[in-house]
């Protein structure tokens, strides 16, 4: 990088370009603000109120890595807007041979840093049957994502649910990249209410648990220069299953757009946000089987749980 160039902050020689302001940064400041964004993102949402406990679904890959350090971090300099805030780890054991074990023993030694509880929950514990399972039931990787994801969230909610814990929220650390995605996910399946719900700072379906995504605003690129120059520990493999996601089509399509317009993964979520007021009322009810919240009359969670065929599976997610 130029030494032309100053960090913005301190005018010290830049190592660190911001991806959407484009602004220059030293190391230090990159990350001070780095910090002083996604503060300001809880803040004006109010993503975290006073006496909060937050649980941070932790997987031991970056984007947790650096949420569950810049919340840590948070708390911790800022103890009188933060007033009485608890965090606590909870990571979900999909059941991916070679892969998963792996990441939950950097998981452990991520805890340790930080001193935090943690609770690891298990597919198999909850469905009785890992994703390796469900991948060997449906005989083909194609849909993998979509039910591991639906299994993964009713996992961490669970578990979240099962410290009861007080005035708790359940914190991930999904992306501006990620819910740029999502946007586009629901665009091209034509899923206008999961798309008018899908970037909410704020997701309350649980009547003690509300979901948040503080990093909502933070580049994907970003997360990775924050954990390097903070010196994080994390685990980078890619889960094996990933290659054959849909979500790939929606990730190509967001970083061209973003060749071209750099804010595209804020202005995406924004524009969902402007007309959030605008969609119905979504009614929530609680699982028969479960008991875990859910929005319309099946839980998927538990639909997948109770397939015994590859048929049953895909009529799940309505897929051929």
């Amino acid at each position: 990088m130029s030494l032309i160039k100053k960090c913005s902050m301190c005018q010290a020689p830049p190592v660190v370009r911001h991806s959407f302001t484009k602004i220059f940064f030293c190391a230090t400041c990159f990350q001070i603000n780095f910090l002083n964004e996604v503060h300001e993102y809880v803040q004006n949402y109010n993503l975290i109120p006073i006496n909060s406990s937050i649980v941070v679904g932790v997987s031991g890959g970056k984007d947790s890595s650096v949420l569950l350090d810049v919340l840590f971090k948070l708390i911790n300099t800022y103890p009188d807007i933060y007033v009485n805030t608890t965090l606590h780890m909870v990571a979900v054991d999909e059941g991916i041979k070679n892969y998963r074990d792996n990441s939950l023993d950097v998981v452990r030694e991520i805890q340790a840093i930080y001193n935090l509880p943690l609770k690891i929950v298990s597919f198999e514990a909850y469905y009785k049957r890992s994703l390796d399972d469900l991948i060997v039931m449906l005989d083909s990787t194609n849909s993998s994502c979509s039910f591991c994801g639906i299994l993964r969230r009713s996992s961490l909610q669970k578990g979240a649910n099962e410290l009861n814990l007080p005035n708790m929220r359940v914190a991930t650390g999904h992306n501006a990249d990620d819910n740029a995605e999502t946007v586009m996910l629901n665009l091209l399946r034509g899923d206008s209410a999961k798309l008018l719900r899908c970037v909410d700072p704020v997701a309350s379906l649980e009547a003690n648990g509300a979901r948040i995504k503080p990093l909502a605003f933070q580049a994907q690129k970003d997360i990775v220069l924050y954990a390097f120059h903070a010196k994080l520990k994390y685990f980078s493999t890619e889960c094996p299953y990933a290659v054959t996601a849909f979500r790939g089509v929606a990730r190509r399509l967001i970083q061209e757009l973003s060749r071209s317009n750099s804010m595209c993964q804020i202005q995406t979520q924004e524009a969902i946000l402007s007309v959030r007021g605008e969609r119905p009322t979504v009614k929530v009810q609680s699982c028969a089987q479960c008991g875990t919240a859910i929005v319309g009359s099946k839980c998927q969670a538990c639909e997948i749980a109770n397939s015994n065929n590859a048929e049953e599976l895909r009529r799940v997610l309505k897929v051929k």
